[in-house]
């Protein structure tokens, strides 16, 4: 944990008879920025169209996702997430919310791995085990005669 830490420098502006804390510099990556990591369907099957969901908070605004890579390795799934710091954000706590489209899974135990880097250094990561289960596909479709359709005439 101490190996990240979060500077920051706050900028005061000094209203008529109050003092109001408006912004901070943020200069390194930050801790615990992933909060949860789930899947949906919860209980996913070889039916299922799975998604994985990242969310967090940061210590102030001014994260901005630049882009994400993922990928399946057998029964490992890794997504790395991108961030940039922006110099001057708000004070504020920051929530954020991904998804990433996983597709079907064959049957089996899966390992999902999630890292967030912010400005190229590493900030978490997050490690979700789950299970698919064999599953009956969610729609079952019939083929079935096409004696109504009109026949065309012959030329």
């Amino acid at each position: 944990m101490d190996r990240y830490t979060v500077a920051l420098s706050l900028v005061l502006l000094l209203a008529p008879g109050a003092s109001q804390v408006v912004g901070a510099e943020v200069s390194a990556s930050a801790t615990d920025a992933i909060d949860a990591l789930w899947t949906e369907p919860g209980s996913p099957t070889t039916a299922d169209f799975i998604t994985l969901y990242v969310s967090g908070l940061w210590p102030t605004g001014g994260y901005v996702l630049e882009h994400t890579w993922s990928a399946i390795y057998g029964d490992l799934i890794t997504l790395d997430m991108f961030w940039r710091v922006e110099g001057m954000a708000p004070l504020v706590i920051d929530a954020y919310e991904y998804l990433e489209p996983i597709g079907q899974l064959d049957e089996g135990q899966y390992t999902a791995c999630v890292r967030c880097w912010v400005n190229g250094e590493p900030a978490d990561e997050a490690v979700l085990e789950f299970e698919v289960i064999l599953g009956e596909p969610k729609h079952r479709w019939q083929r079935r005669p096409h004696r109504d359709w009109p026949v065309p005439d012959s030329p």
